[in-house]
C-alpha cells in the first residue's frame, strides 16, 4: 500500500489594497495587493489542513512582495498608515545595518541579505 503525501500546496487570498507606494523593484507607483497565503499539507494530491499562514502586501505589476507583521496587517487593513512614518523606520533600520557592519558584527553578505529584506519596506509618500 502507498501513501502518497506532500506539503507546500500554497492557497492565496487577495484581501485589500495598499495606499498608492512606490515599488523598490519596479519603481511604478499603484496600490499593492494585500494577500493571505496558507500552506497545506496534502494527502493524495488533495489539500488536507494549512500547516503555515502568512500576510503579504504584493506589487500588481512585477509581484515581488514583502511579508507583513500581524500590527503591519492591521494598520494595512484598517486603512491607518502614515506612509513617511515607515520611511523614516526604514531609514533607521538601515542606519542601524550600516553601524552593525561598521563595527565588525556582521559580515557583508549578512549585511546585503538584511539590506534586500529591508528594501520592500519602504515606501513613497
Amino acid at each position: 500500500m502507498f501513501v502518497i503525501f506532500g506539503f507546500g500546496h500554497v492557497k492565496a487570498k487577495k484581501v485589500g489594497e495598499t495606499h498608492p507606494m512606490g515599488c523598490p523593484n519596479c519603481n511604478n507607483v499603484r496600490s499593492f495587493d494585500i494577500v493571505e497565503q496558507s500552506k497545506w499539507f496534502t494527502l493524495f494530491f488533495l489539500p488536507v489542513f494549512p500547516y503555515s499562514k502568512n500576510k503579504i502586501m504584493v506589487c500588481p505589476i512585477c509581484q515581488r512582495g514583502k511579508a507583513l507583521e500581524n500590527d503591519e496587517y492591521e494598520r494595512y487593513m484598517s486603512g491607518d498608515v502614515d506612509h513617511k512614518e515607515m520611511v523614516n523606520e526604514f531609514e533607521v533600520k538601515k542606519e542601524e545595518l550600516e553601524n552593525l557592519y561598521n563595527e565588525g558584527h556582521i559580515d557583508i553578505n549578512e549585511y546585503k541579505r538584511r539590506m534586500n529584506s529591508l528594501k520592500y519596506e519602504r515606501t513613497i509618500s
